[in-house]
């Protein structure tokens, strides 16, 4: 019996190092996927090189069979086969206007998938939304910002713990107010501690998709030290709660929700959002520490395009940044282009795909975009899956030509900013106050 059990453990062992290498191995391959051009960015018509090479330890591996696909705005999708070589082997193609293709090359072994992107971008800034803005978009609009403005800006400010490494420096506010029939605003707000009247900027951080608390100790950070900073709950709940309370609330009110009453421009979901988004500048307008001149839309993804909304809706607004925004052209999918998150049109299989088609304009952020009038930054990241870096561009070459900067990140995707990026955001934002 112990002779057995000695022999299970061998057993055992060894399956959990073959398996502990199989990782290792993988670990280990890398595929590199590029342009041939560092910028990533073609002409109409321009052949697009894509190429990749499969690399073990650092060194370049021969022999492998590699599948890829290359996804093209305006275009049929190209897939095929090559086998890796000593050096990068070359994928062509083009794009007969102007768009994104994305080349997405994968190597499977033993039921395990490596995946590489590269994105190229053929004369981005011609991009144009598919769709044209609604007759009655400012009537609209108007309406809504009337119905929310009867209902008195009733602020209710609580104090909570500021996090340890901010004692002293700042004061922190749970703050909520009520918007009728779109919820409620709530999140944190943060200022630095006996700041005087009139004396600070106000920046508003939106949140990105999901449901969960607003980060205070982000906010804290984002602060400065110098800046009345509110961070807004995108959904309007409480803030500071288990992560259990936020699986519930996400599972039994909110999954799914941005589909909800998709063909109701009425009642689409965004529209109490947006609603919200524009509150939460009142809310900062109306501290008696705000310095009445500079206000600033902060967002990414869902959140930079509440920020672009806000931005739109409120004439107080003198920045805004937006970055890898959501939200925009959903009518993308029309020019056979991949619309923004969360691609409506797409999810409108069991409905009335024009009622939603038509609804869904009132909150496309292309719409918003070509109302505003203040220094904008948007960023873009071109293999991004989720915010089609198209969609993106076709909200920036809405804004009216004035002060706006987009800055590209060729081999980024969605998620987390690169450092560069946000180094010239902080810059661009720091000019902007030291302007004021």
């Amino acid at each position: 019996m112990k002779k057995i059990m000695i022999l299970l453990q061998v057993s055992i062992l060894f399956i959990s190092l073959s398996a502990d290498m199989k990782k290792q191995n993988m670990a280990s391959l890398e595929l590199i996927i590029k342009t041939d051009k560092k910028d990533a960015v073609y002409k109409i018509g321009e052949k697009i090189n894509f190429s990749a090479v499969f690399v073990k330890d650092g060194k370049a591996v021969p022999g492998k069979k590699l599948n890829y696909i290359i996804e093209r705005d305006g275009s049929e999708t190209l897939k095929g086969e090559i086998v890796s070589a000593e050096k990068p082997v070359l994928m062509e193609t083009f794009l007969e206007k102007p768009g994104f293709a994305l080349c997405t090359v994968s190597f499977t072994d033993n039921g395990k998938e490596i995946k590489s992107f590269a994105g190229a971008g053929a004369m981005p800034y011609e991009i144009k939304p598919a769709s044209s803005c609604p007759d009655d978009f400012d009537k609209f609009w108007s309406e809504k910002k009337a119905l929310l403005n009867k209902i008195p800006l009733d602020v209710k400010r609580e104090k909570v713990e500021t996090p340890v490494e901010f004692r002293g420096k700042l004061e922190c506010f749970e703050v909520k107010a009520d918007c009728g029939e779109w919820g409620q605003v709530s999140g944190y707000l943060v200022m630095p501690v006996n700041a005087a009247k009139d004396s600070l900027p106000g920046i508003v951080f939106y949140q990105s998709a999901g449901v969960l608390s607003v980060n205070l100790k982000y906010i804290c950070d984002r602060s400065g030290g110098n800046k009345i900073a509110f961070g807004v709950n995108a959904h309007g709940i409480d803030n500071g709660r288990t992560a259990e309370y936020y699986k519930n609330v996400s599972r039994e009110k909110l999954e799914g929700y941005s589909y909800f009453n998709m063909d109701d421009r009425d009642k689409t979901y965004f529209i109490g959002m947006f609603l919200r988004a524009y509150r939460a500048l009142q809310i900062v307008k109306s501290l008696p520490e705000w310095d009445g001149k500079t206000l600033i839309a902060f967002g990414g993804s869902q959140g930079g395009g509440q920020a672009l909304a806000a931005t739109a809706l409120d004439s107080d607004v003198t920045f805004c940044v937006s970055r890898i925004s959501a939200l925009c052209d959903h009518h993308g999918i029309f020019e056979k282009r991949k619309s923004g998150w969360p691609q409506f049109i797409k999810k409108a299989k069991k409905m009335d795909v024009d009622k939603v088609a038509d609804a869904v304009r009132y909150v496309d952020v292309v719409n918003f975009a070509r109302r505003i009038n203040v220094e904008t930054v948007m960023t873009v990241g071109f293999i991004d899956r989720t915010c089609s870096p198209a969609s993106v561009f076709a909200a920036y070459n809405s804004i009216p030509e004035g002060k706006k900067t987009m800055i590209c990140s060729p081999e980024a995707g969605h998620g987390s900013v690169p450092s560069d990026v946000e180094k010239k955001i902080d810059e661009k934002l720091n000019e902007h106050i030291t302007r004021k």
